[in-house]
Parts: structure tokens; C-alpha cells; sequence
């Protein structure tokens, strides 16, 4: 009998921007004036936001993509950034062609830089790293930087860019090294979404996820903002995505190599 392990590894972070945070004030006070008994969002409406179309709601728009543009300007998301991907290059193999995959890749950022560095360690031709989204203008946006860039690429590594439900991913089983997130469990329905990643996982790949969990913090410029935002999103008493991911993993068999 084969005996087969899958890890992960979890990075909690303590604090985000947020930033722009007009559309989520403006839906706290509608919900307000009606006299919402409960004036904290569910999941499902915190989460649907990223949706197709619903980054419009009462005549304001959230610009997405310059959302997460101005993410990449805080100095502890950069940090964070690199040293997850550290520790993904340290678990790759270089022996062989290497398939990685990132759910709710946004942008895309991550996909090219993980791509050139695997290009740099790795020699063997055929490796590729695919970005899955199932947001419209994220996998456009990532298309368009993907013309741009490609010529940039390494030659040996292959990018992709997916626009599909984590939680219900036409991917074939048993596909990819390793799987990576970063902050996008807490948009998703963490079991099945998770079910899908140990599905398309090699037998001892990886799973790398970047969440957050209870007591992080929320970093704004206006202190108005920070409070209304924290009073309004769904309760962390659960301990929030990533404890609830931590465990939901062990649930599914896979082993935790490292917290931090």
C-alpha cells in the first residue's frame, strides 16, 4: 500500500489596509437605517462583493483592482508576500517540471513572480503556475498583464490564468505540487473550497495559506473608517479563516508543517 501525505502551512497575518472603504461604510449605514436588528454583514455578503458586478451597490462603486494595487503599497503585506513565497520555493522540488496553482489569485502578481523565480531555480522545461479567479475583471486584467509580460518570462515555465469557483474547480485530480491562497478563504466556503484543493493536489504536495485569524487588526488613515469596518464584518469568534482552515485541514488529512 502507497501511503500519501499532503501539508500546509499557514501565515497569519496581523493587520491589512483598507483601502478604499467608501463602498463598505455606505452599505454599513443603509443596512443601519433600516434598523438591521444585527448590523454586522454574513459571509456570503462580505464575500460577494469580489462577485461579478457586485463591487456596485447603491451607487457606489469599490474599485477592486485599485484595491489591491494599493495593498501592495503597505510595507508588512510586502514582507509577508515574500516570505511566503520563500518558503514555497524551499518545498518545490528542482529536479523536475513543477505544477503550482494560486486560488483567488486577484491580479495576478504573485502567479508572474512565482513563475520567474521558479525559472530561476529550475531549469527542466515544462513547469507552470496557474492563477484561478472567478471574477471577470481580475482574469482580464491578469490576461492583459500576461501579453505584456510574457516576452519578460522565463521560457521553461508556463503561466495560465483560470476563471473558475475554487469550490467547484474543472482542474483534474492529483495535478499540482503545491496550491497557495492568500486572503481568499474568508470569500469563500472554506470545506468545499478546501475539498477541491486536497482533490487537485499531488500525493505530498502543499497547500501555503496566507490568512487571517482573531485578534488581527485593522490598520486605516481614518480611525472612523477602521471602527465602522471592524463593527461590521462577520464575527471572528470562531477564530476567522484561518483557524477555521486550520482545522478543517486536519479534518481532510493533511499534516501542518508550520504556523507562523
Amino acid at each position: 500500500a502507497v501511503v500519501s501525505t499532503q501539508s500546509t502551512f499557514f501565515f497569519f497575518f496581523l493587520r491589512f489596509t483598507l483601502l478604499p472603504a467608501h463602498h463598505f461604510l455606505r452599505y454599513q449605514l443603509d443596512r443601519m437605517a433600516s434598523s438591521s436588528p444585527d448590523p454586522r454583514l454574513t459571509r456570503e455578503e462580505l464575500s460577494a462583493v469580489w462577485k461579478d458586478g457586485g463591487n456596485t451597490k447603491f451607487g457606489v462603486k469599490l474599485d477592486l483592482i485599485n484595491h489591491l494595487l494599493q495593498q501592495r503599497k503597505v510595507r508588512e503585506w510586502v514582507l509577508l508576500k515574500e516570505k511566503m513565497l520563500t518558503k514555497i520555493l524551499e518545498l518545490l522540488p528542482t529536479d523536475r517540471p513543477v505544477q503550482v496553482l494560486e486560488i483567488g489569485c486577484g491580479l495576478g502578481i504573485d502567479v508572474f513572480d512565482l513563475a520567474t523565480r521558479i525559472g530561476q531555480v529550475n531549469k527542466h522545461p515544462g513547469s507552470r503556475v496557474v492563477g484561478l479567479d472567478f471574477n471577470t475583471d481580475m482574469i482580464n486584467y491578469c490576461n492583459g498583464c500576461l501579453q505584456e509580460k510574457q516576452s519578460s518570462l522565463p521560457q521553461n515555465v508556463t503561466v495560465e490564468f483560470i476563471k473558475e469557483d475554487a469550490t467547484a474547480m474543472s482542474l483534474p485530480d492529483q495535478t499540482f505540487d503545491l496550491v497557495r491562497s492568500d486572503i481568499a478563504l474568508q470569500h469563500m466556503n472554506i470545506p468545499l473550497t478546501l475539498s477541491q484543493v486536497k482533490r487537485v493536489l499531488r500525493p505530498n504536495g502543499h497547500y501555503a495559506c496566507l490568512e487571517g485569524a482573531a485578534g488581527a487588526g485593522f490598520f486605516c488613515k481614518d480611525d472612523y473608517v477602521a471602527t465602522v469596518y471592524k463593527n461590521m464584518i462577520p464575527s471572528l469568534a470562531d477564530g476567522g479563516p484561518g483557524v477555521r482552515a486550520f482545522f478543517e485541514l486536519q479534518k481532510l488529512g493533511f499534516t501542518i508543517l508550520s504556523v507562523a
